[in-house]
């Protein structure tokens, strides 16, 4: 028998690993990936920030590599004082 396909991985950041099914992430593993709050979650996705995808049953997903495009640094982040 061959390998098996899969569209799960694991991916870690900081001691947190998190289950990334198909690319897509819920919100509580945006959180612990990101080390936020889901306050600060729905802050960003209302500032426009980060996209959520809504699924055929009502749930929101993101997309890994959105999240891992909060990880990079703005040019407004590295001119912006303090």
């Amino acid at each position: 028998m061959g390998k098996q396909h899969t569209d799960i991985e694991l991916k870690s950041i900081s001691r947190v690993e998190v289950k990334v099914e198909h690319g897509l992430l819920t919100s509580a593993q945006v959180c612990a990936y990101l080390a936020i709050s889901t306050v600060t979650l729905w802050k960003w996705r209302k500032e426009g920030k980060i996209n959520a995808y809504r699924l055929p049953n009502e749930e929101l997903r993101f997309r890994m590599a959105d999240v891992k495009a909060l990880l990079v640094p703005t040019k407004a982040d590295l001119l912006s004082p303090g």
